[in-house]
């Protein structure tokens, strides 16, 4: 299994990366921004983001948006 391309920017994603390994689970794919709007929300608030919120996201060209987020 390869995983060059799974991000490792912390000690926590060393371990996860090195037990999908050991386990031979190949890592999801990287989720849409409409998905992800929705699960930081629910991860976070516990409700799911406002229409306004959504659009304001979504049409928000900056790369960096997730970490923004």
């Amino acid at each position: 299994m390869n995983l060059s391309g799974f991000p490792q920017k912390n000690d926590i994603d060393k371990f996860i990366s090195e037990k999908l390994v050991e386990n031979g689970v190949n890592p999801s794919r990287t989720c849409t921004d409409d998905e992800y709007i929705r699960r930081v929300y629910l991860d976070l608030l516990g409700c799911i983001p406002s229409t306004f919120a959504v659009k304001a996201f979504l049409s928000d060209g900056n790369p960096k948006k997730r970490e923004a987020l």
